[in-house]
């Protein structure tokens, strides 16, 4: 559903998070975060690791329509290969993860909302964010370009 500005601004105002640093959008259950050149890049250089290396050693391709786009691995119990006990990346961590729970597939189906409010307990929470960077995030999930998976 595509929301025009003026609806926009009525959910996310409506719209509370404060993380509770409770790490479950990070880890138990399996899912995939893509990323895109930055988010690739700002990890490269955070870790200080060539580009070859960083796809090989945490990196999957995941098919989205006919193109393999890259995929940060996860631990067999479905962990982010990022997470031991915190994120040891969390200050290149990907936008995916910065905008969480402020993506277009939540904020715009009532249904994946209150799914994601049964996993995630800081929805809902008053937090501190103000709208301009709930939409923000919003913007930059919903238009988030994928960085196709090449060695």
């Amino acid at each position: 559903m595509a929301l025009c500005k003026k609806e926009l601004i009525k959910i996310l105002n409506d719209f509370d998070f404060n993380c509770l640093r409770c790490s479950n959008c990070c880890r138990i259950d399996p899912g995939a975060v893509f990323l895109s050149e930055d988010d690739f890049n700002e990890i490269i250089k955070f870790l200080k690791i060539d580009t070859k290396s960083f796809l090989i050693d945490y990196c999957r391709p995941i098919f989205r329509g006919t193109r393999q786009i890259v995929a940060l691995k996860e631990k067999t119990n479905y962990d982010c290969i990022f997470w031991d006990n915190k994120c040891t990346i969390y200050e290149a961590r990907p936008l995916q993860c910065k905008a969480y729970p402020f993506w277009a597939s939540i904020v715009e189906s009532d249904i994946d909302l209150k799914k994601e409010m049964k996993r995630c307990k800081g929805i809902g929470r008053k937090g501190n964010m103000k709208i301009d960077e709930k939409i923000n995030f919003y913007y930059q999930h919903k238009n988030f370009v994928y960085k196709e998976y090449k060695i």
